[in-house]
């Protein structure tokens, strides 16, 4: 059974099928929606996600750890971790630095929620980080991908670490033992795309579309990041 496309090849696709979800074009898929679950199930698959939005907040450990404990309360995450909160993600992959991925369309609220906490807190900083996207990975063989990918330290479900892949930054979220959510450097030109379609070759990495991921998704318990 041929394979979808690997994550270089997405440059050369003419025709994959898009649509439109809460405003924003995501790509339905590549040709064979069976196919690409079957990949996602027996391999690895990778999933843009341009419906979800990051903020990211910096600050002293101690001014952002109180940050988080008065926007998110018991549900924010500790350092290393991350958290599902009100359909979102918010991981914390250094003492520095926390990350919300959630919906566009929610993205402003969650903005508000924490600009409201950093007038409590101060000394931190928030905003949107366009500079990168989310991208989804999964699949059995998802953490051996990151892996060969350069990942030192794969993340356990539930963790969030801050790694590279070709010398380019990313943030590897663990939902689990075969799901990832990765914010890579949104530039094309990033080494980041040729590392990760690189390592995931010999494990049959397809490039597959939201159609694929919905149904592993309706699937799967708990949910993939189905926010």
């Amino acid at each position: 059974m041929a394979h979808p496309h690997t994550v270089g090849d997405m440059v050369s696709l003419t025709r994959p099928v898009t649509v439109m979800r809460d405003g924003h074009a995501v790509i339905a898929h590549y040709g064979s929606v069976a196919t690409e679950v079957a990949v996602c199930a027996k391999h690895a698959g990778v999933v843009q996600r341009p419906e979800l939005g990051v903020l990211e907040l910096r600050g002293p450990g101690k001014s952002l750890e109180r940050l988080l404990a008065t926007a998110l309360g018991e549900l924010a995450p500790a350092l290393g971790a991350a958290a599902q909160v009100g359909g979102a993600w918010c991981a914390r992959p250094t003492a520095e630095r926390a990350l919300i991925v959630a919906p566009q369309g929610s993205v402003g609220r969650w903005r508000r929620q924490v600009q409201r906490a950093v007038v409590s807190g101060g000394h931190v900083t928030c905003g949107d980080l366009t500079g990168m996207c989310a991208v989804s990975l999964i699949g059995p063989r998802a953490g051996r991908v990151l892996v060969d990918a350069g990942v030192p330290a794969l993340p356990m479900p539930g963790a969030a670490v801050a790694a590279t892949l070709g010398n380019a930054p990313v943030v590897v979220v663990c939902e689990a033992s075969d799901r990832y959510l990765l914010l890579v450097d949104a530039d094309a030109d990033s080494p980041a795309w040729p590392a990760l379609d690189a390592a995931g070759a010999p494990h049959g990495l397809g490039h597959v579309g939201h159609d694929a991921y919905d149904r592993l998704s309706a699937a799967s318990r708990p949910a993939l990041l189905a926010v």
